[in-house]
């Protein structure tokens, strides 16, 4: 993947910038267990994201679930816009023979 490519650059970038050799790292038991645990959080983010992804949302999966709205009820204790005054009416001069 060519992402996992950019990654790599980057990653070999900051290493080399902050003079850091992947071989000499030591990590404690409780690092390599937090590291663990993000790798598996990201895998089972990536594996619900697939699954999403590959199905597909048709209209016999919805099914024929309509509702139905009484509007008089749905409107029911809303108040109407009225504007604090009125539109002025513009005349042309000629308009006022």
């Amino acid at each position: 993947m060519d992402l996992d490519k950019l990654y790599s650059v980057y990653i070999d970038q900051l290493f080399a910038k902050y003079d850091i050799n992947p071989k000499e790292i030591q990590l404690s038991e409780e690092e390599k267990q937090k590291m663990k645990s993000i790798v598996e959080n990201i895998q089972q983010d990536v594996e619900k994201f697939l699954e999403n992804v590959q199905r597909q949302t048709t209209e016999h999966d919805v099914g024929n679930n309509t509702v139905e709205v009484d509007v008089d009820e749905a409107t029911e204790g809303l108040q109407t816009y009225e504007p604090p005054t009125k539109p002025k009416m513009f005349m042309n001069k000629k308009d006022e023979k």
